[in-house]
């Protein structure tokens, strides 16, 4: 999120992003850099998201966020979580089982900010993997050329967005990210086009670019014709 970006509208496309089927999806906003000079407000407007988010039976028409897939993936979560509180983060909101429902396996849309007066450091378990759950870690940077960094360390690389009032600029950010998928103020998977990261998954899919995983290349050679 760059300084410029509209907090409002982008706090409710990375709650969206960051908590949609319970956090398991693979371009999940799973990390959300944030400039020092706004890092309270991205968290709060984050924190804001989160709580609104109704968990509960996924039959009932007032949930809009149902249970993990397995208690192996809960547990998962809950590891990711603990880890990074043991560091030193804080828990903004989330970070429980919920109260109710009692049976499923329910984890509270959860968002890790800094800790003891310190923001999340980037090096974190939870800043750097693929949580696959409803958690969302803060980071603050202080340059852009900081965050763009960040973004490019070692993870999965499948997807990436920016957030700013300047499209133009955001273009420029996104041809310096090194991810299969990025957005521009949005995220939206297209079938159409090719699917694939840095170390997600095998190749790519969707679009022609897929084409080349079922395909095996072969030369053939012949001499050449005998003169009449």
């Amino acid at each position: 999120m760059l300084e410029d970006a509209d907090l409002a509208a982008a706090s409710v496309a990375l709650g969206r992003l960051a908590f949609a089927n319970c956090g398991q999806t693979c371009f999940a906003a799973s990390r959300v850099l944030a400039p020092r000079s706004r890092y309270d407000d991205v968290v709060t407007g984050l924190t804001e998201q989160a709580a609104a988010v109704v968990v509960g039976d996924p039959m009932a028409a007032e949930t809009t966020m149902g249970p993990l897939v397995s208690p192996r993936r809960r547990a998962g979560v809950e590891s990711y979580v603990a880890a990074r509180t043991g560091a030193g983060a804080r828990v903004a909101v989330g970070g429980r089982r919920p109260a109710a429902p009692v049976r499923g396996y329910y984890y509270e849309p959860t968002v890790l900010a800094g800790g003891a007066g310190e923001p999340a450091p980037a090096g974190a378990t939870t800043a750097r993997s693929e949580v696959f759950g409803p958690v969302v870690t803060v980071i603050p940077y202080a340059r852009e050329s900081e965050a763009v960094a960040m973004s490019n360390e070692a993870g999965p690389g499948l997807a990436g967005t920016v957030w700013t009032s300047d499209p133009d600029h955001g273009v420029d950010i996104a041809r310096r990210i090194h991810v299969g998928t990025f957005g521009v103020n949005l995220y939206v998977p297209d079938l159409g086009s090719p699917w694939g990261g840095r170390a997600s998954g095998q190749g790519s899919t969707y679009g022609p670019e897929c084409l080349g995983a079922y395909l095996r290349h072969k030369s053939v050679f012949l001499p050449e014709p005998a003169q009449a």
